[in-house]
């Protein structure tokens, strides 16, 4: 990891709820080319698990596939900057993420 997204990593840390220390870790994170999982976000944001923080860890995206509302589950697997992996699986119908 660079030192540019190390800085932007800890700043964000520090201060949670910091828009602009978000941004900049987000466009470090873009910079040194990490995958952006924006699209993700609303699929495992609502779990209650953490899921949504480890997504800012991915550093790499080895399998997923899209899914779509009321039909295809969201299924990815991704590896963590700690060097882990995450496999996550989410489906979505009209009463909401499951």
């Amino acid at each position: 990891m660079d030192a540019t997204l190390r800085n932007a990593l800890r700043a964000a840390t520090a201060s949670p709820g910091d828009a602009e220390a978000a941004e900049r870790l987000r466009v470090a994170r873009q910079r040194a080319g990490y995958p952006s999982l924006a699209e993700w976000g609303s699929a495992f944001g609502s779990d209650g698990a953490g899921v949504a923080d480890l997504l800012d860890q991915v550093c790499e995206v080895i399998a997923a596939q899209e899914g779509e509302n009321d039909g295809a589950s969201w299924i990815g697997l991704f590896k963590l900057e700690t060097g882990k992996y995450l496999g996550l699986t989410a489906c979505c119908d009209f009463t909401g993420w499951g």
